[in-house]
C-alpha cells in the first residue's frame, strides 16, 4: 500500500472498529496496521507522520494488554510498540 494511503486505510479501519469496539481483534488489527504504516512513513523519512502512527499503534496496544494478562499476542505487540516508538525518537534526537 503506498504510503499516501495510509491514513485514510488507518481512517476507514477506525470507522469499521467503531461499529463494534468491543471487538479486541479488530483493535489489535488496527494496532499492528498503525505499526506498518508508521515504518513506511520511517523509510520515506517522514519521521512526524511515523512517530503519529506508532503512538496511535501504542495507544491501542496498552489498552488491549491489560484485558488479558495470559495473551502472548497482546503482550508482544505492547512490547514491539514501545520498543519501536523508542527506536524512532531516538532517531529524531528526541529523548522522551
Amino acid at each position: 500500500m503506498p504510503a499516501s494511503n495510509s491514513s485514510g486505510f488507518t481512517r476507514q479501519f477506525s470507522q469499521v472498529r467503531a461499529l463494534d469496539p468491543d471487538n479486541t481483534d479488530w483493535q489489535r488489527d488496527l494496532s499492528i496496521s498503525h505499526r506498518f504504516i508508521a515504518t513506511l512513513f520511517e523509510q520515506q523519512g517522514r519521521l512526524a507522520e511515523a512517530l503519529t502512527e506508532r503512538e496511535a499503534g501504542l495507544a491501542i496496544a496498552e489498552r488491549l494488554a491489560p484485558l488479558d494478562e495470559t495473551n502472548a499476542d497482546w503482550h508482544h505487540e505492547l512490547a514491539a510498540s514501545r520498543e519501536a516508538l523508542q527506536a524512532l525518537k531516538q532517531r529524531m534526537g528526541r529523548t522522551d
